[in-house]
């Protein structure tokens, strides 16, 4: 039985973390002839035992090897190569690795100077490791069209590809159901991680600066703070009637939406865009950029789509819908079109567009 190794140490409370939670057991029950072996962090250990339960070809080895580190680089390839093959969750493989991989490739963020503040020193490396991936991978799994295109704009590549695709329905998530939209409270939701790209400025200057009924409120919700930022939330916690939680459980925020009203996805750049397909699905009312994959997830459905450098676009989306909400609901069959439109994306298509992809590198 062949040992695939699958590397999944970054934190699970991350939109990476949600493909690796929903996928890895998926794919994993779909090829029984293959054992699979999760690299993961400590603080995933409760999650990751939860996730295997039930599947006999699924293993666990912890490790306190933090990613995008020195060490990594050094000490993750001579753990790889004691596999047959490595599944590699994200792009990030260490430059110094020569086995046989496969790797998901979720955006090209890294390469973005104007979006990803970083250091010239981690942009070099980061060109090298998309580099060092086209190179070496045997195949890559890429979450929209737009990352896909990305990429091959970028690198050559001349091994097996698929756009995988993200789900909506999460492991340990009920989705709504279209004949049933929840009641819905005077509420804007921004769900997001807190980097620079995801454009919290314009959501909450829109919003603070909107000419709309004083009932309203916004609520951000971020991960837990094992997850590194890169913008100072403090500026935006003197803005009346914004407030932010942060790592919710799933059932947390799954009610969160339920009651939501109003779901913003004002980034300026986005891989997928799970959070607006997690808006569709709970039959909110949506305004999203126009990033390109978030147009690309869009199309079919029912959205206000606002360019995410448009502050006045941005604040007359809003005062638009909240007084299009405050005169009664929206009509139930656009929100009913719009939350059966999200329910297509599943996490099952992604564990069978993957296991294709797997297959074509395995020996049979």
């Amino acid at each position: 039985m062949p040992e695939l190794l699958v590397d999944a140490r970054l934190g699970w409370g991350s939109g990476i973390g949600r493909y690796a939670r929903n996928t890895i057991p998926l794919v994993a029950a779909r090829m029984p002839d293959v054992h699979f072996e999760i690299l993961h962090s400590p603080h995933d250990a409760a999650a990751v035992a939860e996730m295997r339960d039930g599947h006999a070809n699924l293993s666990a080895r912890v490790s306190d090897i933090e990613p995008f580190s020195l060490r990594e680089q050094l000490a993750l390839p001579a753990i790889a190569r004691e596999y047959f093959l490595c599944w590699f969750t994200n792009y990030w493989v260490p430059l110094a690795y020569r086995g046989r991989c496969v790797a998901a490739v979720h955006d090209m963020l890294h390469l973005e100077s104007a979006l990803f503040p970083a250091s010239r020193a981690k942009r070099t490396l980061s060109h090298m490791t998309f580099a060092h991936l086209s190179r070496t991978a045997e195949g890559l799994m890429f979450g929209s069209r737009f990352s896909e295109r990305e990429f091959r704009k970028r690198f050559a590549f001349d091994g097996k590809t698929v756009v995988s695709g993200y789900g909506i329905d999460h492991a340990g998530w009920q989705l709504f159901d279209p004949a049933h939209i929840p009641a819905k409270q005077k509420q804007l939701l921004v769900v997001a991680a807190s980097k620079f790209h995801k454009n919290f400025e314009i959501a909450v200057s829109a919003f603070t600066r909107a000419d709309i009924a004083q009932d309203w409120k916004l609520t951000i919700v971020t991960p837990d703070d094992k997850l590194r930022s890169s913008v100072d939330l403090e500026q935006f916690h003197r803005a009346g009637r914004v407030e932010f939680l942060k790592g919710l459980s799933n059932d947390e925020l799954r009610n969160l939406y339920a009651e939501t009203a109003i779901l913003l996805m004002p980034s300026r750049y986005e891989g997928f865009g799970l959070p607006l397909a997690e808006g569709l699905q709970c039959g909110a009312w949506c305004i999203s950029s126009t990033a390109e994959s978030l147009v690309e997830l869009g199309q079919g459905a029912a959205i206000d789509f606002v360019n995410p450098t448009d502050p006045e676009g941005w604040k007359l989306a809003i005062e638009a819908a909240c007084r299009r909400l405050d005169a009664g609901p929206i009509e139930p069959a656009i929100l009913s079109a719009n939350m059966a439109h999200a329910a297509q994306f599943r996490w099952d298509d992604t564990a069978d567009r993957t296991v294709t992809l797997l297959r074509q590198v395995l020996p049979r």
